[in-house]
Parts: C-alpha cells; sequence; structure tokens
C-alpha cells in the first residue's frame, strides 16, 4: 500500500490501519527494542547491506554517524528501529 492509497481511504479505514499497526509494532517490542539505553554499544554491521566494513563518521543532533565503505551510505545506532528519527 503506497502513501497515494492511505490518502484515498476513510478516516475509519485508517483509523483500522493504525489500529493493526500499532498492534504489530507492540508484538514486535522485547527487551532488546523497547529501551534506547540498549543502542549503548556500536553497531555489530550496517544496517542498510550487512558489511562489517564501516567507520565512525561524526555526529548528528548529539547522535553518534556511521558510514558504510561498501555500501557508501550512512546510519546510526538507531536506523531500522523503532528510534529512528
Amino acid at each position: 500500500m503506497t502513501l497515494d492509497d492511505l490518502k484515498k481511504l476513510t478516516p475509519v479505514e485508517l483509523d483500522f490501519i493504525s489500529a493493526h499497526i500499532y498492534k504489530l509494532v507492540k508484538d514486535r517490542v522485547t527487551e532488546d527494542t523497547k529501551n534506547e539505553e540498549n543502542f549503548n554499544h556500536d553497531p555489530d554491521c550496517c544496517p542498510h547491506c550487512g558489511s562489517l566494513s564501516f567507520i565512525k563518521y561524526g555526529f548528528n543532533k548529539g547522535k553518534q554517524k556511521y558510514y558504510c565503505k561498501d555500501c557508501n551510505k550512512f546510519f546510526s545506532k538507531t536506523t531500522g528501529t523503532l528510534y529512528h528519527r
């Protein structure tokens, strides 16, 4: 479903979808994912390609940035998590 598809839905349909998405997210929360404090360690690999070849690359809004040498993408410890902003 695309954003354009969502824009065509009624408020009742959006509320229904929202409730189901909330439940899916809630069901996936574990001890490892519910506390932002668990992100105090360096990442194990690039969340985009899985490469182990990445380096620290400065900070963005106080968060450590990383640069993957294989896929040339930037990421942070929270990339791909509920805490990613």
